[in-house]
């Protein structure tokens, strides 16, 4: 079976259908995943050549796992801060209004 990034998008995108950050979620899984689509190939094929134990092969993914885990968790950091900007604009707004 051959992987892909599409599949892989398109069924999380899915689970993300009703929230306002779907697109920055898709494109940030979508960017991360064909930086990796030659290393995810690379690891099936030693899997299935016999280089790797499905042990091994489990590492590997949890390992990438990982480093997915930590672009995503600054794609939080990021509309986190966004978000503060936001809210700090209104307020400057606000208070400009009510002097």
């Amino acid at each position: 079976m051959s992987f892909s990034i599409d599949t892989v998008v398109e069924q999380v995108a899915a689970q993300f259908e009703q929230s306002p950050l779907k697109s920055t979620i898709e494109n940030t899984v979508k960017n991360c995943l064909n930086q990796k689509q030659g290393e995810f190939e690379a690891l099936t094929t030693a899997l299935q050549e016999g280089e790797l134990t499905q042990e091994e092969f489990q590492i590997e993914l949890e390992r990438e796992k990982g480093l997915l885990t930590a672009e995503m968790e600054t794609l939080q950091i990021m509309a986190k801060a966004e978000v503060q900007k936001v809210v700090n604009q209104i307020f400057q707004a606000i208070a400009s209004q009510l002097k």
